[in-house]
């Protein structure tokens, strides 16, 4: 009839076969039947395959939601009665593995807090200045301070600048950085735990008419003629480490704080021309822990 288009022609012309829902590449199609799918058409490699899409279930997926059942990696899972949404990330079959990919929306947020129930802290972190600690199934905050401008003080505790034991503070002012140890009110204890390698260390030069008494960490540069070096008491310094090195021909003298011995000797020690010699209180005695050149 005049004005009227054959369906058969109007298909041919579209590349649509009679097959129903079938299109060939070459106008664009898939050059698959997609007529059955549940889902999205998805394409690799020139190849068209059904990723299926579960638009109206009623509980969460499980192990047997798989190959089986159509499923393939990328597939969703709409739990609309529990409002729930799920990805399948492995189809093997009876071994399937489906993650959960919704949460309460902004409701878990909108006051810092999210439950335990779905990976949250269960607490309030909007307001941190730092970490949240988790001791116990309990999460409080771990402060930090980033940018403080000199060491912290006995007052920067814990009932006034809200610090507790682990708690960091970094002077930025003076590149330093510490550790608290105790957030007593008033009383707090706080530890440096920058180092700049030796240069950190007490390192004092020793001359002739020097005996100091040697503290935590010291390394002894001896450049005196006869330099001596007094250790300190090992009853009350036990753990320390002195090291001490002699520049001069004559070498430097290692003189005992009392009666303990060095390295099981009741005597005093010689540290000869550019020898390194270190020892360590064990509470009562001194033991060398290097003698060597340095």
């Amino acid at each position: 009839m005049p004005g009227t288009i054959d369906h058969n022609y109007r298909h041919q012309a579209l590349g649509i076969s009679a097959a129903a829902g079938l299109q060939t590449h070459e106008v664009g199609g898939l050059e698959a039947n997609v007529s059955a799918y549940s889902g999205v058409p998805k394409i690799s490699g020139g190849a068209t395959s059904n990723l299926k899409i579960n638009f109206a279930a009623s509980a969460a997926p499980d192990a047997d939601d798989d190959t089986g059942e159509g499923y393939i990696v990328g597939s969703l899972w709409l739990d609309t009665t529990n409002d729930e949404a799920y990805i399948c990330l492995d189809n093997t079959s009876s071994a399937a593995v489906w993650k959960r990919i919704t949460l309460d929306a902004l409701a878990d947020f909108a006051s810092g807090t999210l439950a335990h129930e779905r990976g949250g802290l269960e607490a309030d972190v909007s307001a941190f200045s730092g970490l949240a600690k988790i001791l116990s199934g309990s999460t409080t905050e771990l402060k930090i301070n980033f940018a403080a401008s000199a060491a912290p003080a006995a007052t920067d505790d814990g009932a006034d600048g809200g610090y507790s034991v682990g708690s960091l503070w970094l002077d930025t002012t003076n590149d330093e950085a510490y550790i608290c140890m105790d957030a007593t009110d008033d009383a707090a204890v706080w530890k440096q735990i920058s180092v700049d390698s030796h240069a950190d260390l007490a390192d004092w030069t020793v001359t002739a008419s020097t005996t100091p008494t040697a503290a935590w960490g010291d390394r002894l540069l001896c450049t005196g003629d006869n330099a001596q070096v007094t250790l300190p008491d090992p009853a009350s310094n036990g753990g320390k480490v002195i090291e001490v090195i002699s520049t001069h021909a004559n070498g430097a003298d290692l003189i005992r704080n009392g009666s303990e011995n060095i390295n099981g000797a009741a005597s005093d020690q010689v540290v000869t021309q550019y020898e390194r010699y270190t020892v360590i209180s064990d509470g009562t005695n001194y033991i060398v822990n290097w003698n060597g050149v340095a």
